[in-house]
């Protein structure tokens, strides 16, 4: 075949390789897939005692934002808690207070995360106070606070504490559904100096909490 003719024939296939090449009008390119850098978070204690501030450190790239989200029982939504810039040496740091179990996760502003693997659980523990007076012969008026307080009245449990360290359960009473005040009124068949204490059993939205023990003489 003649050059020229050889020419032409290519000329002439430009216009249609140009058309094949283009992309069709509307068309919408791929978005970028987002960064799989991660947000590594971890609890300073794995549990603390309502009232009390537990500390949450994430692992994430220097420099970078991190958002901590959070839900506390019995509640199943998180929600944005604490927002801090990475350090240099890739930690940053929060105190949260939370009055019951809570779930955490933390989230590399720019970046993916998945709750179901990053996420960590605070426990918490009901802050239990007890206190006694006298009010008669061996009788005696045991009461106190619970926080955080419950709709319904978180359930106080009272023990006596014996000389060889058993706890022996002695009465129970619901706390005030408001303000968490609790009461309980004994009379002993028995003299001498006991310990007593009170307790809580742990459910969906805390852990199990304790008082301190008291020291009661009993006459």
């Amino acid at each position: 075949m003649p050059a020229s003719t050889r020419l032409g024939l290519l000329t002439a296939l430009l216009p249609l390789a140009g058309v094949l090449l283009t992309a069709p009008a509307g068309a919408q390119e791929s978005p970028a897939p987002e960064p799989t850098c991660r947000a590594v978070s971890g609890l300073e204690l794995p549990t603390i005692t309502a009232t009390e501030t537990g500390g949450v450190s994430v692992r994430a790239e220097p420099g970078s934002v991190v958002d901590l989200f959070a839900y506390s029982r019995p509640s199943t939504t998180y929600a944005l808690v604490r927002t801090g810039q990475v350090g240099d040496a890739g930690v940053a740091q929060f105190g949260v207070r939370p009055g019951g179990n809570t779930r955490l996760y933390a989230q590399q502003r720019g970046c993916t995360a998945d709750p179901a693997r990053d996420s960590v659980v605070l426990s918490v523990r009901p802050a239990l106070t007890i206190k006694h007076s006298r009010t008669g012969t061996r009788s005696y008026s045991f009461y106190g606070t619970s926080v955080p307080a419950r709709p319904a009245g978180l359930v106080i449990s009272l023990y006596r504490v014996t000389a060889d360290g058993q706890e022996v359960l002695t009465s129970r009473t619901r706390a005030n559904a408001t303000n968490g005040n609790w009461r309980i009124s004994r009379t002993f068949s028995g003299s001498g100096r006991f310990g007593f204490v009170v307790r809580t059993a742990a459910d969906i939205s805390n852990a199990a909490g304790k008082s301190n023990v008291q020291s009661v003489l009993v006459y």
